[in-house]
């Protein structure tokens, strides 16, 4: 008997403060609640330490259904740091920012990438974002149009 691989989903993101990480992790624990098989780093710490840290992030980023991003100053600085070639310290955020932008690149397809802004964390001014970086949705306020765009169905604005 063979059994259907259950959809995963990956929140990324770059620790900016402890109160985003915070809402990073209610997020997660809400998708969770509703459902939804979705992972973060701080919820593989021993998957994480046997496999490494660059090959965990390259493996959860191939396996997801969606990778959901947290839009933050510090993310997308990476992102330009490394469209640029600006070296820095090779650290676990640089990497995982690198993993996601080579999946974009492999297909160019934006369906995979869902960017989200958390409510009452410091506003990231717009800076040149990812081409796949569109339909950026705030937490929580717009919880019923994240899961509609994690389940691929479409949201149909009524004025």
């Amino acid at each position: 008997m063979l059994f259907a691989e259950v959809e995963r989903f990956l929140i990324s993101y770059f620790p900016e403060s402890d109160e985003m990480v915070s809402k990073v992790e209610e997020m997660c624990a809400w998708l969770r609640s509703k459902g939804y098989d979705v992972l973060m780093d701080k919820m593989a710490s021993v998957e994480i330490a046997s496999l490494g840290r660059d090959r965990w992030i390259q493996q959860q980023i191939t396996r997801a259904k969606k990778i959901l991003i947290v839009k933050s100053a510090g993310y997308l600085k990476l992102y330009v740091q490394d469209l640029e070639g600006v070296g820095g310290p090779v650290s676990r955020h640089r990497v995982e920012v690198r993993c996601v932008s080579d999946e974009y690149y492999k297909t160019l397809n934006r369906s995979k990438f869902i960017w989200i802004e958390t409510e009452g964390c410091k506003k990231v001014q717009e800076l040149d974002g990812p081409p796949w970086m569109e339909d950026v949705f705030l937490w929580p306020s717009d919880h019923e149009k994240l899961l509609l765009r994690m389940s691929d169905k479409n949201t149909i604005e009524i004025v």
